[in-house]
C-alpha cells in the first residue's frame, strides 16, 4: 500500500552461485556478473515473478565462454549453460 493505494509489483530474478561450476576454465567475478545479468533478462522473457538460476556453465576457456554470453538463449537450450526456472512465490 502507497497512499492508500493498492500497488501490484513483479519481480524477475537472474542468480548463481559464485565461483560457478562445470566449466573448465575459471569464471572471472566480471564474466559471471555478466552471465547472471542474462539469467535476469531471461527471467523477464519468460514472465513475471521468474527466476533463472545459473546451475553451471560448460565452457573449456574464455572463447567459450565469450560465445555462452553472447548466444545466451541457445545456449541455454542446448544446456552449454544449465538454467533452472522457478516462478516466485507472491
Amino acid at each position: 500500500m502507497w497512499s492508500g493505494k493498492e500497488i501490484h509489483c513483479t519481480i524477475s530474478i537472474g542468480y548463481a552461485f559464485f565461483p560457478m561450476e562445470g566449466a573448465t576454465t575459471p569464471i572471472s567475478l566480471d564474466s559471471a556478473i555478466c552471465l547472471v545479468d542474462k539469467a535476469l533478462y531471461e527471467a523477464k522473457r519468460r514472465g513475471r515473478d521468474r527466476a533463472c538460476f545459473i546451475s553451471a556453465v560448460s565452457a573449456q576457456d574464455e572463447k567459450d565462454l565469450t560465445i555462452i554470453s553472447a548466444e545466451f538463449e541457445s545456449a541455454a537450450a542446448d544446456r552449454r549453460i544449465r538454467l533452472v526456472e522457478t516462478g516466485v512465490a507472491a
